[in-house]
């Protein structure tokens, strides 16, 4: 059968999944996995993975952590055959092989406790070093197919495909929520709350006088980037346990929960949102100490900002505990003055001092413990305090490495019978929120059903008998959650998971059990859930007096610029490889002029997004958009301008999904893509004004675009969709006799669209606007449809006028030929559809005339 059958092709899929799917883990040195004959079989970068991504202070992050014996992600491989493909863990591979072959230095922003290997290639190492990192092992869970005939490749690629999705959304570490709600990396982020920052001139006014004490003529740029440093690091400032405050790491710390908030934001307009609300609150209490005559300062609006996050991620930011905590505020304020001096206020004792005076104080305001937000186990660990360590000696590397022993092979049923007697951390104040949606969790179920092995649990046992889950908070709250257990919390008190006994949903392969919660199940699935081994690694703390489990929390989820969902870095590893290769390849034609994020520079990242340009075109083409009818953009005034994004990107996954699946929308969405590329080609014939060198051609074009949008630094999606309501389906003709003024009525759009100050109208009206200037414009240069069809009399009649000669070349033209009607004078130049305008023309000087307009 065909395999574009959807029921034959998910039924073969699925039977691969249920019975011919080998599961094997085992570890390998780094040595053995990189030797040349063993590097030669391996496919570390298959198509569907995105491109490296890593700078080089992750790599180096990366490297010491492997020197450290830090417990690193498994590499998960599909082995075939005499080679294998890295489905997951391409960037750790690729850094590993990178740094073996002296393709980067180690720099000192990315080394936390190895300083001077700063500017250290491999082969410049010390020996024992060297010997370290080619000493360690690295976990590995390999997939094959056995028992099954060779696998038609569309088939093979869906089950490969299925296998990465599974790493990478839902059941690597972080990855889980990450991939969940990221929609913006860290620089979009930063680039909206500038943005915000910058029209909000009441804000930056509040900021300044609660915050900052700005003073004579100053850059704004300046200003600006000082004011977003502490926005960065107020929003995340809440999650970092206060034993690491005025500690060197606080600042990586802090970077890394920037990082992890930005991915993990549903929309950057929230965050600044409920900023914004905060500096409002915190703006009322300066007004309480003016007509108070306390004397304030920074210190108390940056404890009191810190609080009101506390409370709202408590749960508790209601009216009544934030009056209470301002009067509390304030009188500690009174009676205490001392609390929040200025006065050496960059030592230790000092920060530890206000912030913790703060934390009592809104204590008292919840009558609820929130010690978590202070120390998470032995905070001065018997005294010794991380400023008072010595940072760096290499020769005493073996004792900075973790003694841990290598992970054991434990069933659920056990695993939950210990949560249940002993005293267990599973939220620390660093992971703290329960995270994970029903869809991820019955992903994670399914995968235990499917017996596809999971990542390590790590487990910190404290001195004071508490077990600390450092990493494998989501999945053990998922098996409680289904099985319906619960388990004891760290003030030996019982507790249940958010999703206690939920059931199965968007099940993938499985689907007999969709809407199935575990009691259920069939009595052979709930055993297979029961008996289903877990790998978990325990850190003794007797064993390990130095272990810092936040430390090792960071490395193993140090996840830099991890795969935002409905992105093309997600879709990649989803579409037909037929569409990918068609996508990739066209954007590789233009990424020097037609791009969203220019391909160059010191720190450029290839995070796919001009290939995600044109699948989002190809998109709109398919959904038929118009500035008539929107159906897939989202159009809509916002202050001082109109923003364009598209409604659903989920749409757009769900529509790449079924490419693999349906020949005919396969097809469809080919043509969608072949218009986007004439899209583009008609781009081109606008931005062209003059004759430029082949070699210049890219820079021109480049540079005229940026004219043509009238940006300053940075483009954007956006801009591109107008642009598409606008010209696309314009023909080539159309575009060159008109180009000079359309170019100049597409500037004004988009000026309009990006500022609508000068107008003053009610919420809507300038949106109505924009799409009627688009309809106009288009009505302006779009000609009649051609409908004229001449019959072969007709045909014979003009053969007759002409002398059976062509029009155009003058040559003998007969009817047997490949004849065309040609209009004399051009629809495009307000020539009619009608036979009096028509001539007879050979085909192929008619498509030379056309070439040469």
């Amino acid at each position: 059968m065909n395999l574009y059958d959807e029921t034959y092709a998910q039924a073969q899929f699925e039977k691969i999944f249920r019975n011919h799917l080998k599961v094997e883990s085992y570890s390998m040195s780094i040595d053995t996995m990189f030797h040349i004959r063993s590097r030669k079989k391996t496919i570390y970068d298959p198509y569907y993975q995105r491109n490296y991504v890593w700078d080089s202070r992750k790599a180096t992050y990366f490297i010491e952590s492997i020197i450290l014996g830090t417990e690193i992600p498994p590499l998960i491989f599909f082995g075939a055959e005499n080679e294998k493909e890295v489905i997951d863990g391409r960037q750790r591979y690729e850094t590993i092989l990178r740094f073996q072959k002296d393709e980067f230095k180690l720099v000192e922003s990315g080394l936390s406790q190895f300083k001077s290997l700063k500017g250290k290639s491999f082969s410049t190492l010390p020996e024992n070093v060297m010997n370290i990192f080619l000493d360690a092992t690295l976990r590995i869970i390999e997939f094959r197919v056995v028992n099954e005939p060779i696998l038609d490749p569309l088939l093979q690629d869906k089950v490969k495909k299925e296998i990465f999705g599974r790493y990478n959304t839902g059941i690597t570490p972080l990855k889980k929520f990450e991939i969940d709600n990221a929609i913006f990396d860290s620089d979009e982020l930063t680039n909206y709350l500038k943005g915000s920052l910058r029209e909000d001139e009441a804000l930056l006014a509040k900021i300044s006088k609660l915050f900052f004490n700005f003073r004579g003529s100053r850059d704004e740029n300046k200003i600006l980037s000082e004011v977003l440093s502490f926005v960065r690091d107020i929003i995340t400032k809440y999650k970092i346990p206060l034993c690491y405050y005025s500690e060197a790491t606080k600042r990586d710390l802090s970077r890394h929960f920037y990082e992890q908030l930005a991915d993990s934001s549903p929309d950057p307009e929230i965050i600044f949102q409920d900023f914004k609300d905060k500096i409002d609150i915190t703006d009322q209490l300066r007004d309480v100490l003016e007509s108070s005559n306390i004397e304030d300062n920074k210190l108390m609006y940056e404890c009191f900002t810190w609080g009101l996050y506390i409370l709202s991620n408590e749960g508790r930011f209601s009216t009544e505990v934030i009056d209470k905590f301002k009067d509390f505020f304030v009188e500690k304020c009174i009676s205490e003055p001392d609390t929040y001096t200025m006065v050496d206020h960059g030592f230790r004792n000092q920060v530890l001092h206000r912030y913790r005076a703060t934390l009592e104080i809104l204590e008292k305001s919840t009558e609820a413990n929130l010690g978590i937000y202070d120390q998470r186990n032995n905070e001065l660990k018997q005294g010794i305090k991380k400023e008072d360590m010595i940072d760096d000696k290499l020769d005493e590397l073996e004792s900075l490495r973790i003694n841990k022993p290598d992970p054991t092979r434990t069933p659920i049923e056990s695993i939950l019978g210990v949560l249940k007697r002993r005293k267990f951390l599973l939220r620390p104040s660093y992971q703290r929120q329960e995270s994970i949606n029903i869809t991820k969790a019955s992903g994670i179920i399914e995968s235990v059903l499917l017996g596809i092995n999971l990542p390590a649990i790590f487990v910190f046992k404290r001195d004071d008998a508490i077990n600390e889950v450092i990493d494998g908070q989501q999945r053990l709250l998922t098996f409680l959650g289904f099985i319906g257990e619960g388990f004891i919390d760290e003030n030996n008190e019982f507790q249940e998971p958010k999703l206690k006994n939920f059931k199965l949903k968007n099940m993938r392969v499985l689907k007999e059990f969709e809407g199935l919660s575990f009691s259920e199940l069939p009595s052979n699935m709930q055993d297979k859930v029961w008996d289903f081994e877990m790998f978990v690694v325990t850190i003794d703390a007797k064993i390990n007096p130095s272990f810092d489990p936040i430390d090792l929390f960071i490395r193993l989820n140090d996840k830099p610029y991890p795969i935002r969902e409905h992105s093309f870095e997600m879709w990649n590893s989803w579409i037909h490889p037929e569409v990918t290769s068609s996508i990739k390849g066209f954007a590789k034609e233009i990424k020097e002029w037609f791009y969203v994020k220019k391909p160059t520079g010191k720190n450029y990242r290839d995070r796919m997004e001009n290939e995600e340009l044109i699948t989002a075109l190809a998109y709109l083409d398919y959904k038929d958009e118009s500035a008539e009818h929107l159906k897939a953009l989202n159009v809509y005034q916002k202050e001082t301008r109109i923003n364009a994004r598209l409604k659903n990107k989920k749409d757009i996954s769900s529509l790449l999904n079924k490419l693999i699946l349906s020949e005919t929308i396969k097809t469809d969405f080919e043509v969608s893509i072949k218009n986007v590329k004439t899209f583009v080609r008609n781009l081109k014939l606008l931005l062209t004004s003059e004759d430029v060198p082949n070699e210049k051609l890219s820079e021109y074009l480049s540079d005229q675009l940026d004219s043509l949008l009238v940006t300053r630094k940075r483009r954007n999606n956006q801009e591109f969709y107008i642009l598409w309501l606008i010209i696309s389906g314009l023909t080539y003709t159309m575009i060159k006799d008109n180009r000079d003024l359309l170019r100049i009525e597409i500037q004004k759009i988009i000026s309009f669209f990006r500022d609508i100050t000068e107008m003053t109208h009610e919420d809507g009206k300038a949106t109505e606007k924009l799409l009627d200037t688009i309809i106009d414009i288009r009505s302006m240069f779009l000609c009649s449809d051609r409908k004229l069809r001449l019959t072969q009399e007709q045909k014979h009649d003009l053969l007759k006028l002409q002398q059976n000669k062509c029009a155009i070349s003058g040559k003998d033209l007969f009817i047997t030929d490949d004849v065309h009607a040609d209009h004399i004078v051009p629809l495009t130049k307000g020539g009619e559809d009608v036979i009096e305008n028509i001539q007879l023309v050979h085909s192929d000087e008619n498509l030379k005339k056309y070439n040469n307009h």
